[in-house]
């Protein structure tokens, strides 16, 4: 996909997206994507085309501790689930709040159109799954639409950003 720039090194995939850089998992098998995108939140009870759909454009990628995901004022381009691990999202003022596995980010941003109000860090060796973003707005416009979510930009992350039952 043009959104990835990608270079071998020691028989893998090293990856970048927009601030994101990890490794590619370049021998994953299709059914680990699936999978890793049935188990988020946001996806848990859609339709396994919906999900099919999004596997089409989406990779697993390895993260370091420390690794910066995504920087707030940063356009969105993709959504992006934890798989395992750890995902610090931190806000201007320096709050910190834990994603863990299921949870996920970007979506509201993709659906509104807004800039990520949080810089998102791995906190430690994490595996996220990344879905361009064009494909994820393109199934969430065959959804039912998804409530607003008046703190998904800007209060502190206690609930999901979007409501999983919207799928």
């Amino acid at each position: 996909m043009s959104w990835q720039l990608a270079r071998r090194r020691q028989g893998r995939v090293e990856v970048a997206l927009g601030p994101v850089v990890g490794r590619l998992l370049a021998h994953r098998r299709p059914s680990d994507t699936l999978a890793a995108l049935a188990a988020l939140d946001l996806f848990r009870g859609s339709p396994r085309t919906d999900l099919d759909r999004l596997a089409r454009d989406a990779d697993l990628i390895d993260v370091a501790s420390g690794d910066v995901i995504d920087v707030a004022g940063s356009r969105a381009r993709q959504l992006i689930g934890v798989v395992a691990g750890q995902v610090w999202a931190v806000s201007a003022d320096g709050d910190r709040a834990v994603l863990g596995p299921g949870e996920q980010f970007g979506a509201a941003e993709l659906l509104a159109g807004y800039p990520h109000a949080r810089t998102y860090v791995a906190a430690a060796p994490a595996r996220i799954v990344v879905v361009f973003g064009p494909a994820f707005c393109a199934v969430a416009d065959t959804r039912p639409p998804m409530p607003s979510h008046p703190r998904a930009l800007s209060g502190p992350i206690t609930e999901p950003l979007v409501s999983a039952s919207a799928y």
